[in-house]
């Protein structure tokens, strides 16, 4: 990742610096994920990398874009090179005097769903479940993304306060209630916010792009 304009040798050097840091983990840990299977192989691992090395655990499980685990599906524990955007000891100066963020590299440790035990690693990988993907996708994706993701966790919510669900909080109430009625007003009225979302997505997906053209770097942050 070389720098894209001349902002000095400090700044420069920093950039080598990263960029022999995350050589090192590729080396290691290699391009694509890696499976680990038993605590040995993790010990392995973690002793032919760099010991400052940061360790993180994935916030979610993963799986393939779009899939959905079913029969026969396995869970297995995979190991990933991770970025950090660090505050270095010694700041890191340009030649107009900015500071800048460093990069380095670490290693997330995440368990990933599989549709069999000898299937490999998907090549886009998105977070598990309807709250994990709604997440993810606010944190790391644009509305066109985003939207769909938060509209399918609230049809999933509303699903749940269905009186016909099993475990509808309606279910526990008198048959006749007043309040079972205001649940299912409400379930009815996420349903609605949910299709609005997703009717909107596409539009805000476009908006998005023709914006991009008027997008700056902030000064101070880590370089691209």
């Amino acid at each position: 990742m070389p720098s894209q304009d001349d902002r000095g040798p400090a700044y420069t050097a920093a950039v080598e610096r990263s960029e022999a840091a995350f050589a090192a983990v590729h080396t290691v840990l290699g391009e694509a994920p890696r499976f680990l299977d038993n605590a040995g192989e993790l010990a392995a691992l973690a002793a032919a990398l760099p010991p400052q090395t940061p360790l993180f655990i994935a916030d979610w499980p993963r799986i393939a874009a779009g899939e959905r685990p079913g029969d026969g599906w396995v869970s297995a524990v995979v190991a990933t090179i991770a970025t950090v955007v660090e505050r270095p000891l010694t700041p890191v100066r340009d030649n107009a005097g900015r500071e800048h963020d460093v990069l380095a590299p670490g290693l997330e440790l995440g368990v990933w769903l599989l549709p069999g035990p000898d299937a490999p690693v998907p090549a886009k990988p998105q977070a598990c479940g309807y709250y994990a993907r709604a997440i993810e996708a606010l944190e790391d994706d644009g509305p066109g993304v985003s939207l769909p993701a938060v509209s399918a966790l609230l049809h999933h919510i509303a699903g749940l306060l269905s009186p016909a669900a099993d475990y509808s909080p309606a279910a526990y109430l008198p048959d006749g209630s007043h309040l079972a009625g205001d649940i299912l007003a409400e379930m009815r009225r996420l349903r609605q916010v949910a299709d609005r979302l997703a009717e909107i997505a596409p539009a805000a997906d476009a908006e998005e792009a023709a914006d991009d053209d008027d997008y700056d770097d902030m000064d101070g942050t880590a370089w691209r």
